[in-house]
């Protein structure tokens, strides 16, 4: 088993063109440094201030490397949006989609892509993780499900406040293929919620929720490590069980803005838990 990540991001170095989200390459380069830290030998790609075509290339060859076994993370940090959907079938229809320079990747887009490149390998896990507004639809049960009944793909989902209740039936609707029992709305808000929105503009107040983002970055490195450090034998449904006792035993669903500690917003405080 071998450790692959894509991380892409809206932006690049020193470009003012997407001004409200000139950050989102930083994110991605930090998680370059902080990956290899828990594992060395992970393969590391990344793209930055794609235009759409590049970034289906990007994601196409790094899906048809993979080999059995393997287990892979995409990340994209950046902007999405609810835009109309370009299938000839369904011209008016709106899907979710990720936003880059020029052109959009849609939500049934990038599952066509994954089934495609996945569908004839044996046992390997695609974690995509959507820090970006409007990530709902990549979860709403279009992933591939293959022979053996799996479903290869995870979607951490960027939601702004508004669309809470539908963040809870997205996530209820995807976890039945794989029997899980979903979790409760503050583990939700504690493990799921990576919103650019959010984040970014700091346009909402939560308890969960700190002015330079920490609790959105320690959170999500304790869904990371676990879902991205499985066993080969570990069920969904064991994978969320783990992340849910580690929230808990953490106490971060009880704590308030104020209470949280300073830390590096990409510190690996799953890592300290683990220790």
């Amino acid at each position: 088993m071998k450790y692959h990540a894509l991380l892409l991001s809206a932006s690049g170095p020193n470009n003012a063109k997407f001004s409200k989200l000139y950050g989102t390459c930083n994110d991605a380069q930090a998680l370059k440094v902080l990956l290899p830290q828990k594992f060395p030998n992970i393969h590391i790609k990344e793209g930055h201030d794609l235009e759409e075509g590049q970034a289906k290339d990007k994601i196409k060859d790094f899906l048809q490397e993979l080999q059995d076994n393997d287990r892979a993370l995409l990340y994209f940090s950046g902007h999405g949006d609810f835009a109309q959907n370009p299938d000839a079938v369904r011209p008016h229809d709106h899907r979710e989609c990720l936003i880059f320079n020029k052109g959009n990747i849609f939500d049934t887009e990038l599952h066509d892509m994954f089934k495609e490149h996945l569908a004839h390998k044996e046992n390997v896990r695609v974690y995509f993780m959507a820090d970006c507004c409007f990530a709902g639809g990549f979860n709403e049960g279009y992933g591939p499900e293959f022979k053996d009944g799996k479903r290869y793909t995870f979607t951490l989902k960027g939601r702004n406040m508004g669309y809470r209740e539908q963040l809870l039936t997205s996530l209820k609707r995807t976890l039945k293929f794989q029997k899980v029992i979903p979790m409760n709305f503050s583990d939700l808000e504690n493990i799921v919620y990576l919103s650019a929105t959010a984040r970014r503009r700091k346009a909402f107040e939560s308890p969960f929720f700190s002015e330079d983002n920490v609790t959105i970055r320690g959170n999500f490195t304790i869904l990371f490590e676990k879902v991205f450090t499985e066993q080969p034998n570990d069920s969904l449904d064991d994978i969320f069980q783990k992340i849910k006792k580690e929230i808990q035993a953490s106490g971060l669903e009880h704590k308030k803005k104020q209470q949280i500690p300073e830390i590096n917003p990409l510190a690996s405080s799953a890592f300290r838990l683990l220790e």
